[in-house]
């Protein structure tokens, strides 16, 4: 991980990401942590790593750093996964981590909280316009259109709710008898 940090320092200094062998979202990272010196918040940030020398000031920042990054698609579907780490400051916005691939971002109007509260800590299917780049087949956010959380009962169940759930199963027998029944039972 501190190799790639210390890779996304010189790509933002060189300001090319042309030969980068670096995720989207560490690109990004960079970038948002330069933000307060474009927007004249900060006169002047600097980041050393290694050899590596990052200066950028209000005044050479003027030039806009273009990540270059690989083009976006967007579709409308579905992913499923646990969701964790609801954030409402800014842009409302919970993680969902599916079976397979990285985690995914997604984005959502604050008239969902009350959804997004409920979907914390389940699996369950997210719906919305997901944003694929070229270079994977994971999407890396969704605008969320719709959250599914499992019914309760579902979620809940346990072997011991099962108990009683068919009555007439054994037919009268002990449940013994009617075990040692199946066992012997011929194919």
């Amino acid at each position: 991980m501190f190799s790639q940090f210390a890779e996304a320092v010189a790509v933002y200094r060189d300001r090319s990401t042309r030969n980068s062998r670096l995720d989207r979202a560490v690109l990004e990272e960079i970038g948002e942590m330069m933000a307060p010196v474009a927007r004249g918040r900060v006169r002047q940030a600097t980041i050393t790593v290694d050899d590596v020398l990052l200066s950028v000031s209000s005044t050479t920042s003027a030039e806009r750093f273009d990540l270059a990054l690989s083009p976006e698609t967007n579709l409308s579907g579905t992913v499923s996964g646990f969701v964790d780490v609801i954030n409402v400051h800014r842009e409302p916005l919970f993680y969902l981590y599916p079976s397979e691939g990285p985690r995914i971002t997604c984005r959502f109007d604050r008239t969902y909280l009350d959804e997004a509260r409920l979907a914390l800590r389940q699996y369950c299917r997210v719906h919305g316009l997901l944003t694929f780049t070229d270079s994977s087949p994971y999407p890396l956010r969704v605008d969320v259109e719709r959250i599914e959380v499992p019914p309760e009962s579902s979620a809940q169940r346990t072997l011991r709710s099962f108990v009683g759930s068919v009555p007439d199963l054994t037919g009268g027998m002990e449940a013994v008898e009617y075990l040692q029944r199946l066992r012997d039972a011929e194919d």
